[in-house]
C-alpha cells in the first residue's frame, strides 16, 4: 500500500510537470490580482498557473519573493469572458488580496492556522474556509462571501465594503464597520462590534458576550 501511495504522487508530480499549459511558479504565500480577471485557486503539491483563451498571451503574472502578482497588459481591452486564470496554490498561501473588479474563487476548502483576505475597488473573493485565525479587509466597495469556520476573526469593513459572514462560524469576532460598510456575522461566544459613520453590523447567533460601540449613525443588530 504504501508503495502504492508513494507511486501515486509521484505520478501525479510528473502529469502536473508535463502539461505545457502549466507554468510553473515556485511557492508562494501571497496572490494578488487585478484588472477584473477570475482566478480559480486549486490545491497540489506544486505552484503553478494555467491560462485558457483568446487573451492568455495579455496575462501577466510575476512572482517576487513568494508574492504572486496576476494582472492584465491591456485591461482596457479586456473582458472577463476572454481568459480563465488558474492557479494552483500549495501549504504555504495564507493571503489573498483581490483588486480592480477582479474575482477570487475556489470549489476546495482552505485550511490554514492563519488566514487574511483583502477586497478592494469592487473586487470579490468566494470562498469556504477553515482557520483559527482569520483577517478580513473589504473597501471600496470590495466583497467577501465566506463560508466554512473559524476561532478568532477581525474584521474591517470601510467605504462601502460588504462581509457576507453569515455562513462562515466564528467563536470570537471583532469588527470595525465605517462609512457605509455592512457586514453580517456569525458568532457564539464573544462580540466586539464597533460602528461608526453609517456602517451596519447584522449578527448571528447567541453570543455570550456583546460589546458595541456605535457613533453618528452606525448600526449593530441581530439577525432575524
Amino acid at each position: 500500500m504504501k508503495n502504492l501511495i508513494v507511486l501515486f504522487f509521484l505520478t501525479s508530480t510528473v502529469l502536473f510537470a508535463q502539461d505545457s499549459s502549466i507554468k510553473m511558479l515556485g511557492d508562494f504565500n501571497t496572490i494578488k490580482v487585478f484588472n477584473g480577471l477570475t482566478v480559480n485557486l486549486i490545491s497540489a503539491d506544486n505552484a503553478g498557473i494555467q491560462l485558457v483563451g483568446d487573451k492568455s498571451d495579455d496575462v501577466v503574472y510575476k512572482n517576487n519573493n513568494g508574492m504572486l502578482k496576476v494582472s492584465m497588459k491591456f485591461p482596457e481591452t479586456f473582458n472577463a469572458k476572454d481568459v480563465t486564470v488558474t492557479v494552483y496554490y500549495t501549504d504555504d498561501l495564507h493571503t489573498i488580496d483581490a483588486n480592480e473588479g477582479s474575482l477570487v474563487q475556489s470549489s476546495d476548502v482552505l485550511k490554514r492556522q492563519n488566514i487574511e483576505l483583502r477586497v478592494q475597488e469592487g473586487a470579490h473573493i468566494n470562498l469556504d474556509i477553515n482557520t483559527k485565525y482569520l483577517t478580513l479587509k473589504a473597501i471600496s466597495g470590495g466583497i467577501l462571501t465566506l463560508d466554512g469556520k473559524t476561532t478568532n476573526q477581525t474584521v474591517e469593513v470601510t467605504t462601502g465594503g460588504v462581509y457576507e459572514g453569515y455562513n462562515l462560524t466564528s467563536v470570537h469576532t471583532d469588527i470595525l464597520c465605517t462609512t457605509g460598510g455592512q457586514a453580517g456575522v456569525n458568532v457564539s461566544e464573544d462580540l466586539d462590534a464597533n460602528v461608526r459613520f453609517g456602517g451596519a453590523v447584522t449578527y448571528k447567533g447567541k453570543p455570550n458576550s456583546i460589546k458595541k460601540n456605535k457613533f453618528i449613525g452606525g448600526k449593530i443588530k441581530a439577525y432575524k
